[in-house]
């Protein structure tokens, strides 16, 4: 945590804000407006570089740093303009003192105001004294430096600098302030700044020779001469030294003595040399000097240069590229440039939100028998011969996978050596719901909790009545049994429970979105992990068939009275049931009256007329409902519940006024040849199926600012 925070700390943001709140603290102290000078604010970035370093990594936090940066860097800049200022009172002092022992080229009947900084006559009678003395002065100064000859210029061979340790006026300290002012020399250091000429690097650029001390002016003879005589004079007898200079030959084409001729007669009377014909005759020596070289060896010459550059860069050079070695300051400005560029590039996002509903009918449940009702898988954007539960679109960028509540049936456990006690669902505690894809949820004190995606709570119950309760109080008169019977308090009620998420969890992708999202396998299980219903939802048909007429069966072979066929049906005792058989038994508990189930599959051959309406009326997909089942007999030696046969009504509708049944829809087994069953059809529970309702969370570019909504 420490070194993030010091990252933060050497951001340029942080620094900026800093240095502005110091530059404020300082000027309020002293007066002086630091941030005029670039090289305060040089200083105030090697200070924080500093306090970086040797602050403690227990104390290492933002506030801390920023806090101890402000108060050494004021206590630092403060000090720094109290030394500056003392130095130059002392400098104007010691120049006082220079003038009081004559040293001074001011008159003595002058004073220095330092207010305005000039001098000031004493005495008003003296200013014709005083102005002939300064004349007398200048005169004196002009004829000394021209009898050296060099009166702007530095002596040949002398660095300029030396020049200027030997000036002490007033401008050069002028000068040396200034500099000082905008830290264009060091703190504690006794600066020597330059005179207010060309130094020698910039001389020698100008005059093409590196490596030359050549004269800042190279016209001084002519600019004295040509003081106080006549213009149009001067630029006629420039018009006649043009003239013979152009009467001149080349001086490439002339011999060694008449070269030193014509450069005689271009000396200055007073012994000056011309600076270009001197440099003319000093690059045709060189010329001259140079041998002859082949191209073909300086080409060879460049090459294995060139070869061995490249081999030096390869071999050696790679491994010294390191941004590792650079300056931390630099290092950090660079990585802060470098995120900043990596933000500012990001496209916008906005968080988009997707429901989807999973319901285990629509697994594959004639074809697939391993996947049960409380496990199956679900497919995102399947292809065209994928036939299990599928979703038609494929998500990806998922920031967040959460359940939002699932639905789930009535359904018991089975204890098949006592059919009598009835443990549905809701006598666990909680529910574990398992999504192998989403792992790192929950943590738990057994594998089954460090594998659930979500712990599921009971919240809700929606349930219906299949038959009022007045009708299975124990009267004679019910219309369910003639003798009812109190199997179980639910055979009547067709219920559904609601569960949440106990703690509203959900998988989130913090780091990094994930890519797409194939495939779920949703597993239901007991809090130990076990399966709710080993008894499967789905059965084989053996037989599917039409039962003799109503009015001649043996109601003591059926679970329920039997029905009384249509309302107004004078033909009620010769109306059938459709008789479905089962390759396996089924529990009372799970197949009840009123339940939908679905047939897929069934098939017969045969030429009977009502062959393909009877088909289609079998596998039709909103199903049929259970009217009545074979008995069970809890007696000693009996089916205890497990039964094999169901009963739904045959084909058939009401009337236009729901009066009577349109005979033109109902038909019976005279032109169907059930008894050419191909034994191929299944039959499933729809009320013992599972329903979860998830949020998908997904992060997708925002194209607001592209299409933005217009309202017309």
């Amino acid at each position: 945590m420490s070194n993030q925070n010091i990252e933060t700390f050497l951001t340029s943001t942080n620094l900026n804000q800093n240095y502005k709140l110091v530059c404020h603290d300082v000027n309020n102290r002293t007066g002086v407006n630091i941030d005029r000078y670039p090289g305060m604010e040089r200083q105030f970035q090697k200070m924080a570089q500093i306090v970086a370093k040797k602050c403690n990594a227990n104390e290492a936090h933002l506030s801390n740093l920023n806090t101890k940066l402000t108060q050494e860097s004021v206590k630092y800049f403060c000090q720094l303009i109290d030394s500056k200022k003392a130095q130059k009172r002392q400098a104007q002092q010691q120049n006082r003192q220079a003038g009081n022992n004559g040293q001074d080229t001011r008159n003595v009947n002058s004073s220095f105001n330092e207010q305005h900084g000039f001098s000031m006559l004493n005495k008003n009678n003296d200013i014709s004294s005083s102005y002939n003395d300064m004349l007398q002065q200048r005169n004196d100064s002009l004829r000394k430096n021209d009898a050296s000859s060099r009166v702007f210029e530095q002596p040949m061979g002398e660095p300029s600098r030396v020049a200027h340790e030997k000036d002490n006026s007033d401008l050069t300290k002028m000068l040396n302030n200034m500099m000082l002012e905008r830290g264009q020399v060091n703190e504690g250091e006794n600066p020597k700044v330059l005179p207010f000429n060309l130094n020698d690097d910039m001389a020698n650029m100008l005059s093409g020779e590196p490596g030359e001390n050549l004269p800042l002016y190279q016209n001084v003879n002519d600019l004295q001469s040509s003081d106080g005589v006549n213009p149009m004079a001067r630029v006629e007898q420039m018009e006649k030294e043009r003239q013979n200079f152009n009467n001149v030959l080349k001086l490439s084409d002339m011999d060694k003595a008449k070269q030193e001729q014509m450069l005689s007669k271009m000396r200055t009377a007073k012994g000056e040399s011309d600076i270009v014909m001197e440099r003319a005759m000093l690059q045709k020596q060189t010329l001259d000097n140079t041998p002859k070289v082949d191209p073909a060896e300086l080409y060879k010459i460049s090459e294995d240069a060139k070869t061995k550059m490249i081999n030096r860069m390869t071999n050696n050079a790679v491994s010294s590229n390191d941004v590792r070695s650079l300056a931390p300051l630099v290092d950090n400005l660079l990585m802060e440039k470098l995120f900043t560029l990596q933000r500012n590039l990001q496209p916008d996002y906005m968080e988009k939100v997707h429901y989807i509903i999973v319901n285990s009918i629509d697994r594959d449940w004639y074809n697939n028998s391993s996947e049960t009702r409380y496990d199956f898988r679900v497919k995102f954007k399947p292809g065209s011969d994928y036939n299990s539960a599928g979703i038609l679109d494929l998500y990806k960028n998922i920031t967040s996978v959460e359940l939002v509540n699932a639905l789930i049936p009535q359904d018991n456990v089975l204890i098949p050596f006592d059919a009598r006690p009835y443990l549905d669902i809701l006598h666990f505690p909680y529910l574990l719901l398992q999504i192998p894809e989403f792992s790192d949820v929950f943590r738990g004190t057994n594998n089954n909790n460090d594998r659930a995606f979500s712990v599921l709570i009971f919240d809700k119950q929606h349930d219906s009545t299949v038959l009022s309760t007045d009708y299975i109080s124990g009267t004679s008169d019910s219309i369910v049994n003639s003798a009812p019977k109190t199997q179980f308090y639910k055979e009547y009620r067709k219920t559904f429970y609601k569960f949440t998420p106990a703690y509203f969890e959900k998988k989130n992708y913090y780091n990094q979105p994930l890519g797409s999202l194939n495939q779920m396998t949703l597993k239901l299980a007991t809090p130990a992990g076990e399966n709710i219903n080993v008894l499967s939802d789905v059965l084989d048909i053996s037989a599917l068939d039409f039962t003799g007429a109503i009015s001649g069966l043996t109601e003591a072979n059926f679970e329920y009275d039997l029905s009384h066929s249509y309302p107004n049906d004078g033909s009620a005792t010769g109306r059938k049931y459709i008789e479905i058989t089962t390759t396996t038994r089924f529990s009372n508990k799970l197949f009840r009256l009123g339940d939908n189930i679905k047939i897929q599959g069934y098939a017969v051959t045969g030429t009977g007329s009502d062959n393909t309406r009877f088909t289609e009326f079998i596998n039709r997909s909103e199903g049929h409902y259970i009217l009545n089942t074979d008995v069970s007999n809890l007696a000693a030696g009996q089916n205890q519940g497990f039964l094999q046969k169901i009963y739904i009504a045959p084909p058939g509708d009401l009337n236009a006024t729901l009066s009577g049944l349109d005979a033109s829809t109902y038909y019976d087994e005279t032109n169907v040849n059930t008894g050419n069953y191909t034994s191929a059809a299944k039959l499933i529970n729809s009320n013992l199926q599972t329903h979860y309702l998830f949020k998908i969370t997904t992060r997708e570019g925002d194209v607001q600012q592209v299409t933005m909504p217009m309202n017309i």
